[in-house]
This record gives structure tokens, sequence and C-alpha cells, in this order.
């Protein structure tokens, strides 16, 4: 893996549309000039919950419905996609927003995936670039389900306190299946374990930075070898499990890139968030955009939608995309 390298950049304002607002945290060395890695040690030693006729079903280009045992003793449902050849390959974890990852109860097929994961599996399972064409790495992927998983009909937000959970619960839970899901992939042969990252969107993205953070408040939680997160538009506030947005007593533990809207009513928080971890020293970085005229759920913009939300689409998709983030796996 490539390694992630920063700079201290203070805020300010780019040329286009897109704005940059770039907190940079000073960056613990290793003593080459390369930014330490995040997580502890990857699980490689350890057996995968997915066996090898799992893996091998996972080729299709539908994937493979697989389960997994969470730090708290709960089964993960999650949907495995693996590229064709050998390996190892670098990994992507993938936790669903509010809208949950599947869009009707009791169904468990590939087409009941929402659009826009089943669009995020093609393009990484067979590295698909910014234009479509197969200019990247294929990478495996784990869609993880924490909805359906709690409750057949657990299909999103809304339906926690129906199904017996509040929301500070919930994302403690998420982040359990979040960790474990990346100690999952360390253990296959087929996986780099030191090639693992996460990605999120909106609720998906609050658990993500919550797993960023450490887990602060899962009592004993050990972090999967995870080399970054990249979060669309969270919540940041955390249900207060990572400290105040002010006072930034919580720091991340691995490199961070959290991408934004300008008219997300969350954004204010985040921003909060991250100007109170400047200048602060940590292990890793925040790299932080907001997309100027975008709203919230912009990734999963039609081309004839809003032209700021479709503009922040691509922006957003060429950066995680970029050598800095998933082309750097």
């Amino acid at each position: 893996m490539k390694s992630i390298q920063r700079h201290i950049i203070q805020f300010s304002i780019t040329s286009f549309t897109l704005f940059s607002l770039t907190a940079m945290l000073l960056s613990c060395n290793d003593g080459t000039g390369t930014a330490a890695k995040g997580g502890s040690t990857g699980g490689s030693s350890a057996s995968s919950s997915f066996d090898s006729d799992a893996v091998a079903a996972a080729k299709s280009s539908t994937g493979e419905n697989v389960t997994y045992t969470n730090e708290q003793g709960e089964t993960v449902k999650a949907v495995l996609f693996v590229p064709e050849g050998e390996g190892p390959f670098a990994a992507v974890v993938v936790g669903h927003g509010c809208g949950g990852l599947r869009r009707e109860a009791n169904d468990d097929s590939y087409d009941n995936i929402e659009s826009q994961f089943r669009r995020w599996a093609k393009r990484l399972q067979r590295g698909e670039g910014a234009s479509g064409a197969l200019t990247e790495t294929p990478k495996v992927v784990l869609l993880v389900d924490s909805f359906t998983s709690r409750g057949e009909n657990f299909l999103e937000c809304d339906d926690a306190d129906d199904n017996g959970f509040d929301r500070e619960t919930l994302l403690k839970l998420r982040g359990d299946d979040l960790n474990t899901a990346g100690a999952e992939l360390a253990a296959l042969s087929i996986v780099d374990e030191n090639s693992i990252a996460y990605m999120g969107f909106s609720n998906g993205g609050s658990s993500g930075l919550y797993l960023s953070f450490g887990l602060p408040s899962n009592e004993g939680a050990t972090l999967s070898n995870y080399q970054f997160a990249a979060v669309y538009y969270p919540g940041c506030g955390l249900r207060g499990l990572a400290g105040s947005i002010e006072e930034g007593e919580v720091l991340p533990q691995m490199p961070v890139l959290m991408l934004h809207a300008e008219k997300d009513d969350l954004e204010e928080d985040c921003t909060t968030r991250v100007q109170s971890l400047e200048g602060k020293a940590a292990d890793h970085v925040i790299e932080y955009h907001v997309f100027e005229g975008a709203d919230h759920g912009f990734d999963n913009a039609d081309d004839d939608d809003d032209e700021a939300d479709v503009k922040a689409r691509d922006e957003a998709l060429k950066l995680i995309l970029g050598d800095d983030w998933l082309g750097s796996l």
C-alpha cells in the first residue's frame, strides 16, 4: 500500500465550486516521511467466517450473502464481492445510511439491495475508475447490513425504536459491526490485511467516523487494521459518544476523508468538530471537503438532478478513487 502523506493546510477556499475546508492534523511520521497507518496489526492468524465456497461464489457480479458474529455476539448479515483472480486484493467495507441496505423485508436477493450500493460494489469489484473504465485495481467488497440483521422489518433508522434500539446503542452496535467486518476480511487469504479501508454514507458515515475515533465508548474495543475511513455527509455529534464537537478531546486513530454538503443540516456540526481538531498533535489526519450548493445524499444523484449535487457526486468520486485514498490501496 502507498503511504498516505499530508501537510498542514489552513482553512481555505478554492477557486471552483468545491470549496475545501481542510483541517490537517499533525501527522506522526515513522522517520521516513510516511504517515503512520491506522489500526492494530491485522488478524491474518485468525480464521474468517467466510469459507472457501462463499469466497468462490462471491466472484459473481451479484456477490454472495454471508454472516459473521460481531463483538457483542450478534449475527451480522453482509454481502461479499470478490474479484476474479488469486489476490491478495485490497478490500473495502461499506456501510449503508439511514435508508438501509435492503429495500424490502424478507428478501436477501441482490436485486433488493439499494441501487447505490449495487453500483459501488460493481465499481470496486471490477476496478472501475470515475469514468467507468477499468482503470483501478479490483477490490474485495463487503456490504454490511446493520439493520435487517437486527430484525427483518428493520429497514431504516426510523424502525430502530420498534426493534428495541435507541440511536446511541445503535451507533455503538454499528461500530462493532464495522470493526469486526475489518477483522473478518483481514483473516481471508485472498485479502491483503494491510490494505483494508472503510467507506460509509450518512448514518454509515457517522458509524465510520465513530470507528475512526477508536470506538471510544465501546468497552474493551480494539480496532481492526483499517488504513483509513472515507465518510460521506455524516452526522458528527456522534450521540456524545466521542466527546463534544467543540473541544476536540477525542482524536482520530486513522486517516479520515470526510465529504460533506453545504446545504446539509449535518454539516455545521462537522465543521465545528474538524475545526476543534485543527493543530492538535495526532497520528492521523482529517481531510474535509464541503461541496458548495450540494445537499445531503449527493452521491446518489442522477445526472438530471440538481447541478450542484451532480458536480459534488463527480468531484467526490474523483477524490475517493484518487491516489491518496482508495487508489492508494
